[in-house]
């Protein structure tokens, strides 16, 4: 018998490698990530209180105008999070939803846009992840029940020290800090405060008055390395997930009276 060429045993190890590797791949998404040692975060940034927020908005109804609480149980806020590296195909989307919104909204006695302003928190810890009724109904490539075992992993993996660390930063704010346009076509330019960084972004909002409500809805794409979050990888970037993730809302905020 002739012996294997040079080339014909390199093929069969690195096909060897890759039979290796598909176990660890398929896996990835529900076995916690590595710490990184050497990863720094930045300092958290200091956010008004729930209190401080609740005194500046009663304050605002003192003067006059409408202010509104949201509505958590009627509001619906969505991220999606999308699959990348270079075996993505074996990975999974995410869908994550807010079962914790809080915030308030106040409306000057005038109506003008200019003079409106409101404050969202969202409690990181009350997201839930990958249910199967949201995945079904986004449809396409999020489609696809996934197993306990493997949603607890990627929620171990998304609020962990290495991502989004929610021990540390518990929650996301949202201030805004202009509103123009006219009703009900609004854009709002806002501080969004992530990971102890807040950084400066400008959304556009369908905003409808009905009596005592205000329905307010829109989209907004982010970046997580703009807040000093490293997206996750395994595999030196083979599995990861991708930097941008889209913010779909709903909100529903009724009048406090």
């Amino acid at each position: 018998m002739s012996k294997p060429s040079l080339h014909s045993t390199q093929r069969h190890w690195r096909c060897a490698r890759l039979l290796l590797a598909l176990p660890v791949l398929l896996t990835a998404c529900q076995t916690p990530a590595p710490r990184t040692l050497d990863r720094t975060t930045p300092e958290a940034v200091a956010a008004p209180s729930d209190e401080v927020l609740r005194a500046e908005y009663a304050s605002l109804a003192r003067h006059g105008g409408q202010t509104y609480v949201i509505d958590a149980a009627r509001s619906r806020l969505l991220i999606y999070a999308y699959r990348g590296g270079a075996a993505a195909r074996l990975g999974h989307n995410h869908v994550l939803r807010a079962t914790q919104i809080d915030g308030f909204v106040h409306v000057p006695a005038s109506a003008a846009v200019a003079g409106a302003r409101f404050d969202l928190s969202v409690p990181l810890q009350r997201l839930l992840i990958d249910e199967p009724e949201l995945r079904a109904t986004t449809g396409e490539a999020f489609a696809g029940e996934r197993s306990a075992a493997d949603i607890a992993g990627t929620q171990h993996n998304m609020l962990g020290p290495d991502n989004l660390d929610a021990a540390r930063f518990p929650d996301v704010r949202v201030h805004s800090t202009a509103v123009s346009g006219d009703w009900p076509a609004l854009v709002a330019d806002i501080g969004i405060t992530l990971h102890g960084v807040s950084r400066a972004m400008t959304v556009p909002l369908l905003v409808h008055r009905d009596g005592s409500e205000l329905r307010v809805t829109g989209t907004l794409a982010l970046r997580q390395s703009d807040f000093g979050i490293t997206p996750y990888s395994a595999l030196l970037g083979l599995l990861a997930v991708q930097d941008a993730v889209t913010i779909r809302f709903e909100l529903i905020a009724r009048e406090q009276r």
